[in-house]
């Protein structure tokens, strides 16, 4: 039996419950309809965050190569030292809206010098070799729709904890770390993220 829900119903009971309260269920319920960082703060729609994995050894998302004999794609992967934010992220979502919004939400890989075709949005790719469907940028390759969403974990996580997933046309995924350390579609592994600034208020750009 799968373990997932077709997308047009999965999609809606998740956004559904980021705005209609349950008590009775231990899921972790924002207070607002907007994504909040880790002091509590709505991201800005188009803000710079570093995306930190939660009880795991090491540290935020960041670039990575694959064993490949292409620089290109640039896989998403998190830093094996727990102390370092990893990358910055722009986040973005096609609602008009000064915060993040539940729903469609586009990843960008920022300030990375690179000959990968752009721009450098968080796209899947499938490693044939294993069938792992990897997150990657700077690639022509996708499989089915591009956008990716943010959901409260449907698991007991510490406040302003999100889980990011990935709808195409048959089901939805949770994004998770492989062995190898790069993020894919890995539902075996229940990650919780938050999102950290990359930024100053004085130096971000709306």
């Amino acid at each position: 039996m799968t373990p997932f829900l077709p997308p047009a119903i999965a999609i809606t009971i998740l956004l559904l419950l980021q705005l209609v309260p349950l008590p009775t269920l231990a899921v972790s319920m924002p207070s607002t309809a907007y994504i909040r960082d880790e002091d509590g703060e709505p991201l800005l729609n188009g803000g710079t965050y570093y995306i930190i994995p939660q009880r795991t050894n090491g540290g935020g998302l960041t670039v990575a190569q694959k064993a490949q004999t292409t620089p290109c794609p640039l896989f998403i992967a998190q830093e094996k030292d727990g102390s370092s934010n990893g990358h910055a992220f722009k986040i973005t979502s096609p609602i008009s809206s000064k915060y993040l919004p539940f729903g469609p939400t586009e990843f960008y890989l920022t300030k990375v010098t690179t000959t990968c075709t752009k721009p450098l949005a968080w796209r899947l790719i499938t490693d044939n070799a294993t069938g792992h469907i990897y997150v990657a940028a700077g690639t022509t390759q996708s499989l089915g729709p591009t956008a990716f969403s943010i959901t409260g974990p449907f698991f007991y996580v510490q406040p302003f904890e999100y889980q990011i997933f990935y709808c195409d046309n048959v089901l939805c995924k949770l994004a998770g770390l492989y062995e190898n350390g790069l993020l894919g579609m890995n539902h075996d592994v229940n990650l919780a993220y938050r999102f950290r600034k990359a930024f100053t208020h004085t130096s971000q750009v709306m």
